[in-house]
């Protein structure tokens, strides 16, 4: 078997086979391949760029004026209070309506009830 071999004319036709098998693959390569390849010498070292850019980050960190904290009140326990003083002052204010309508009993007013009128 080692020294059996293709016909001529059919080892001549796988040849040609091959041969327009490589044509077409180069032009498909050409078509496919983009048309611009920026040529590179060198990649960036990526792990020093990002060690570089924390330092300067913390550099800018520590330069940054942080706020002074002030004290502060809130506002909710002073209106309680308000509310609680209105509503006294406006009891008191009931309670001394009250106290000067029981010590004038007719303040002159003619009643429109029993038909007069004035």
């Amino acid at each position: 078997m080692r020294s059996s071999a293709l016909p001529p004319r059919l080892h001549a036709h796988e040849l040609m086979a091959q041969h327009k098998r490589k044509a077409w693959l180069k032009e498909v390569e050409k078509v496919s391949a983009f048309p611009f390849q920026p040529k590179t010498s060198e990649v960036p070292d990526f792990d020093a760029l990002h060690k570089h850019e924390q330092l300067e980050t913390l550099k800018h960190r520590n330069d940054l004026a942080t706020t002074v904290v002030e004290p502060f009140q809130f506002r909710t326990s002073k209106r309680l209070q308000k509310r609680q003083e209105m509503r006294e002052s406006m009891e008191e204010a009931e309670q001394s309506f009250e106290k000067e309508s029981k010590i004038r009993p007719d303040s002159g007013r003619k009643s429109t009830l029993s038909g007069e009128f004035y």
